[in-house]
């Protein structure tokens, strides 16, 4: 019986999804590789319900970047390179970016893209005076090769302005990265 235990106990600890500070993620195997991966994070954020503006959409970038600047093996693509080939290659009067995200990865020379969606927004209040805001965000990360879904992890911040539950929601997405 102890042994029952014991592999029970093993294929818990073996398990790449998981539940931690309010963050949902699942983080492939070929991920963990403590291999150096060239990484564009793309700058527009699917938001299908125009929820944020586009301040709000871009403060979400920027909060990724100096948080995904703490993962120990990605090298990250700079935006201009980024901004460069979207409208080189006219993707952004395409329709979303994520749609085409592998392809500019491979542009990029990048062996991995991420992106984020708005998944939900919540306003607490009364009227227009907003008390509290709620954001969900979910992040991707995928091989651009083979189309894999490297990462991926929905997560909640909360604030007394959008920055505030931006941050939070951005930094609980990005946080179990930082730990593997």
């Amino acid at each position: 019986m102890v042994w029952l235990w014991g592999i029970l106990l093993f294929i818990s600890c073996a398990s790449v999804e998981r539940e931690k500070d309010d963050v949902e993620f699942k983080i492939s195997p070929e991920f963990k590789s403590g291999k150096g991966i060239t990484f564009a994070l793309m700058p527009e954020v699917e938001d299908k319900g125009k929820s944020l503006s586009k301040d709000v959409k871009a403060s979400i970038y920027d909060f990724a970047i100096l948080e995904l600047m703490k993962v120990k093996n990605l090298e990250i693509v700079d935006r201009k390179d980024i901004d460069k080939i979207l409208s080189e290659q006219e993707f952004s009067s395409s329709g979303f970016v994520g749609d085409y995200a592998p392809r500019i990865g491979k542009l990029l020379g990048a062996r991995a893209v991420g992106f984020f969606s708005i998944v939900n927004v919540e306003r607490e209040g009364y009227g227009s005076l907003i008390f509290k805001i709620g954001i969900t965000l979910g992040f991707k990360i995928v091989d651009v090769e083979t189309g894999k879904i490297l990462y991926y992890s929905v997560s909640k911040g909360e604030g007394a302005d959008y920055n505030e539950a931006v941050k939070g929601a951005v930094k609980k997405c990005i946080k179990p990265l930082q730990e593997i």
